[in-house]
Formats: C-alpha cells, sequence, structure tokens
C-alpha cells in the first residue's frame, strides 16, 4: 500500500548489483522467499513517501561552472550555471499514494470524493498521514545525511481536497479553522529537518467570486517548506484539467468549473491570511519557479507541465525541476533543467518518476497519438503494480538463474536498475488510517493477484 520511495542509496551510490546466481530450488521456497518483500513493499503504502523513490543523489550542477543550452519554444537560451549555493546533490524522498476520486461502483453519480465531511477533522486527518509518512522516511537510514544534499520528499496533486472536492473557504472560516499550513510548519521547522524540501502536495479550495456570489473560484496550491526554518512558499496551479473535477453532484460536491484556469490573484483577504496574518508567512512563488539556498527550484503542478509553465520563461536557470500531479508523466512536458540535474515526480495515481534530462533534450518533443512527448532520457518509476511484476521476475530468475527481465520487470525502478530503496510509509495499519480518505482498492486487488498466483 502507501510507501516512500528513496531514489538513491547513499551508502552504496554506484555500486553494481551482483549478477544473480543461479541455485536450483523448489518453486515452493522460492515464493517463501520472495513473499515477504512482496508484501512488504504492498501494504506499506509506501514511504515512496520516499513512496517516491529514493532515487541516488543526484547532481544539480551547482558546483559546475560553465554555460549550458537547452532548447524550448523559441530561441534557445545560454545561461551560466548557479554557483551561489551549498547543495550539490539532491535525493527524492515520494510519497506513493492515490489521491484521484473513487470511481468504483461503490459511489453513485460515477464517482464521488473521499473524505470526512467534517472539514477540519478531513484536513486533521490527512495531517496526521503525511507527517507519519515524513517522520517514517526520516527514521531510514536510506536517506544522505550529507548536509550539500537536499532531501526532497513531496506527495502529489490532490492530497487536500475533502469529500465537496474543495474546501469551501471564506474570510471567517480561514480565520476561525484548522489552520492546516500551521500544523504543517510546526512539524517541519524543527532543527532535525534542516536540508529537507517539503511538499506535502496540493491543497484545492474553493471561495465565493467576490464578483458574482452565485459562482465559485477554485484554487488549486502547493505549499512548499524548507525544513528546520520557518521559510515557506505557496505555489499556484494554472491551468484547470478535464479530470480535475467530477461531472457528478454528490455529497454537496462542488460543480465541475466551467473556467479553464484556477484563480492566482487571489482576493485581498486570503493574501493577507497567506502573506501577514499569524497564520501567514507565505512568499507567492511567481513564474513557477523561486530561489533557495542559491538553488533555483522549478515547481509545476500537473497540465502546467504539460503546457510549458516554465518552458515559456525566456531564462532557463532551474537546476532542480518539481512536479506535483494526479495523471501527469515527466515526458509529457517540456524539461528545462541542464543535462543532469534532478527532476522529480509525485503522481497521485500511486506513481512517482525521476529523471535528469540525460541527453539534454528535455524540451524537444515529438507528436504521438497521445500527445506531445519529450525527450528526457530514460526515467525511473515506482508504480503499485511494479512489485508485482518484479515479484514474478524474481521468481522466473531464481528458477531459471537468468537475471530479471526487462519484459517482466518494472525496469529503471526496481532495486537493481536504479538504487531504489522502498519503505512502508505507514505501517501494519494503513489500511484503517487511510480507508475513507483515500482509494486503497488497488491494492487490494493487488493483494489477490498475489494470492492467486501463489
Amino acid at each position: 500500500a502507501s510507501s516512500i520511495m528513496l531514489y538513491g542509496s547513499p551508502s552504496d551510490a554506484g555500486s553494481p548489483h551482483p549478477a544473480r546466481k543461479h541455485r536450483t530450488k523448489s518453486v515452493a521456497s522460492i515464493l517463501a522467499r520472495v513473499k515477504p518483500t512482496f508484501l512488504y513493499s504492498l501494504i506499506g503504502y509506501w514511504l515512496v513517501i520516499f513512496a517516491g523513490v529514493t532515487w541516488k543523489t543526484r547532481r544539480t550542477s551547482q558546483s559546475v561552472t560553465g554555460t549550458a543550452s537547452v532548447a524550448h519554444d523559441g530561441p534557445t537560451a545560454t545561461h551560466t550555471i548557479n554557483r551561489k549555493g551549498r547543495y550539490q546533490n539532491a535525493q527524492f524522498l515520494g510519497f506513493n499514494i492515490y489521491t484521484s476520486p473513487d470511481m468504483s461502483d461503490e459511489c453513485e453519480h460515477k464517482g464521488c470524493y473521499l473524505g470526512v465531511d467534517d472539514a477540519h477533522k478531513d484536513i486533521a486527518a490527512r495531517v496526521d498521514i503525511i507527517v507519519e509518512a515524513a517522520e517514517r522516511a526520516h527514521a531510514s537510514p536510506h536517506w544522505s545525511r550529507d548536509a550539500n544534499t537536499l532531501k526532497v520528499f513531496m506527495a502529489p496533486e490532490f492530497y487536500f481536497r475533502g469529500p465537496q472536492g474543495a474546501y469551501k473557504v471564506s474570510p471567517d472560516s480561514m480565520k476561525n479553522g484548522f489552520h492546516l499550513g500551521k500544523a504543517l510548519e510546526n512539524v517541519f521547522s524543527q532543527p532535525r529537518w534542516k536540508d529537507w524540501l517539503i511538499i506535502p502536495g496540493t491543497i484545492v479550495a474553493a471561495s465565493r467570486d467576490p464578483k458574482n456570489h452565485s459562482q465559485l473560484d477554485y484554487y488549486n496550491t502547493a505549499p512548499v517548506y524548507q525544513g528546520g526554518t520557518h521559510n515557506k512558499w505557496m505555489v499556484f496551479k494554472n491551468y484547470i484539467s478535464g479530470i480535475d473535477f467530477l461531472d457528478a453532484n454528490s455529497r454537496d460536491a462542488v460543480l465541475k468549473p466551467s473556467k479553464r484556469r484556477y484563480v492566482t490573484d487571489v482576493p485581498e483577504w486570503m493574501d493577507y491570511h497567506l502573506k501577514v496574518g499569524n497564520k501567514g508567512g507565505y512568499h507567492f512563488v511567481q513564474h513557477s519557479k523561486f530561489e533557495m539556498e542559491g538553488l533555483v527550484i522549478g515547481i509545476e503542478i500537473c497540465l502546467d507541465h504539460r503546457m510549458g509553465m516554465l518552458a515559456k520563461e525566456k531564462h532557463h536557470d532551474v537546476q532542480l525541476q518539481l512536479i506535483a500531479s494526479a495523471g501527469m508523466s515527466i515526458a509529457a512536458g517540456p524539461v528545462v533543467v541542464v543535462p543532469g540535474s534532478p527532476v522529480f515526480l509525485a503522481d497521485g495515481f500511486g506513481r512517482t518518476e525521476v529523471s535528469q534530462n540525460l541527453y539534454g533534450g528535455g524540451a524537444v518533443a515529438v507528436d504521438t497519438a497521445s500527445g506531445p512527448m519529450y525527450n528526457t532520457g530514460p526515467v525511473g518509476y515506482s508504480a503499485s503494480s511494479t512489485s508485482l511484476r518484479n515479484w514474478i521476475a524474481d521468481v522466473m530468475g531464481d528458477l531459471t538463474g537468468v537475471e530479471r527481465s526487462d519484459a517482466l520487470s518494472a525496469g529503471p525502478a526496481d532495486e537493481s536498475a536504479a538504487d531504489v530503496v522502498r519503505i512502508s510509509a505507514l505501517g501494519d495499519d494503513w489500511d484503517a488510517q487511510l480507508t475513507g480518505l483515500y482509494v486503497t482498492k488497488h491494492y487490494e486487488l493487488l493483494s489477490r493477484a498475489y494470492d492467486t498466483l501463489l
């Protein structure tokens, strides 16, 4: 189930995976050996919070001098790589969790949002889950303790949205309600989170249009916290995707927006609350990028990546590109980092991805039947079905003495291919914690598939 994925193990970075030696074993003994690994990866709600995958630490190119060229929509841009900061590497700890609506037959009206009707209790429950996942990630021995490595912990889009599809906010509710941001900041501002960057997914909210009170304005924002400090930013999504909201109007759910864009120019009362109020202090991110410790970080929310919000900028100085999404991939949008710099994605369909724009063509696309796909180079990933495929491949490998086949394994995301470490995000009671808040049926189906094969 929920897991944290750590891409890159700091202790054995660069070490080759030893070839599997042929051993004669019974099928039963092989299945028994592999069973704990499969179940652990499945039933953790992986700390692909690390459940993003802990990639091997990746250079952000801050220490490199010279210039680099990046292709994009328009003239080729040449820029000098920033050398002001101390971070030389980045490590991704991704939370693999389903934040999509429940589309099963159990829901009326062709799908429903999950959550607790009381918004304060709903938010508090989700805060508890992500804090536990982050704490389990922090307790793991697999992340780099090097002060020059930035640890990026990220959850997917729509992590906070509630059973109505959006939290309905007003001046009174933001003044007197549960302060989500303060609850997270109280944890992540502690000194032990130094050199961590925490993106706890996105928050979907709606408020009355000040010009037309019969209409709602919609917001989709990602708070960003610099661990060990009180520095924090707020990123606003621009484009509304066709899958962002359900057509149905169940449980008093908000109507599907008729507008094609979220509101990014917030009303005065919200601006004050987020920037100035005693629960505020956020810096609003402009042009999808901000600077922290000399490191230029670009962050896009789902469709903004496909629409190339970062690629539209004239000066491509981004050294770390982050994507929080639900139904997106790295290759579906332009990558603007210089070759060798990291791109991390956490997706609400239980998947995390990592790329390095290895060949420098990440902003160059080819047309496909499903839309443009960009030349990002190899992409490592972890998804809910990864463990099942790897389990089958490992069993066949032990039976035949042949190393894991690419046709059967999950490819770049398995431990032998990409230094991925998977740890449980929530422990044995993950189901009890998630039921009613997030979709868990995918993991139940995978468990049944395992039982059938065994």
